[in-house]
């Protein structure tokens, strides 16, 4: 993805036509936030780099339509409330990530904030690791050996299409790439 950047992956993704797909965008700059485009390109939330675990938790839920929590009140807290301690301690995430810099990153950030991941290192990985009653979402880097993302999703979304009680995993594409 070198040379593109976040709103272009959203356009691609729109394209694919993907049934209920719930797209999040993490931004570096204000100004990127278009509302009219968002929209457009069927994004459902955005938040501004580098994110508060609030904010973080704020897109997990908005990804897995539990609810949204007031962008405003979702700024840091000396003390969070029990909902939302309640809310961390139950989400189970399974993370897709090959780069062992941003592997330790994302660990850390989740696991300092309450959440539960299971790391794997690529799309092979991620099929072999998925079970809808074990993870609440996945976290998907986009560009990965053996078996990238894309093709991860499309081969998960065929095993949710065979039927079973459960609806789509959410599933959050992750790239180091995406400049916008």
């Amino acid at each position: 993805m070198p040379g593109s950047d976040g709103f272009s992956l959203a356009r691609w993704i729109k394209e694919q036509q993907i049934k209920d797909l719930r797209v999040v965008m993490m931004l570096t700059f204000p100004h990127l936030k278009r509302k009219a485009e968002f929209k457009d390109l069927g994004v459902k939330a955005s938040v501004i780099k580098p994110l508060n675990p609030p904010e973080l938790l704020n897109l997990l839920l908005v990804a897995l339509d539990k609810k949204k929590i007031d962008t405003e009140k979702a700024r840091p807290q000396k003390r969070p409330d029990a909902k939302l301690k309640a809310a961390r301690r139950s989400l189970k995430i399974l993370v897709a990530e090959d780069t062992p810099f941003n592997q330790t990153f994302i660990l850390r950030l989740l696991e300092k904030n309450g959440f539960h991941p299971i790391l794997v290192e690529n799309g092979r990985q991620a099929l072999e690791a998925f079970n809808p009653d074990a993870f609440d979402v996945i976290l998907m880097d986009v560009q990965m050996p053996e078996m990238d993302g894309f093709e991860a999703t499309r081969e998960i979304r065929k095993r949710e299409a065979g039927g079973g009680r459960h609806g789509h995993m959410p599933i959050i594409a992750m790239t180091a790439y995406a400049t916008g």
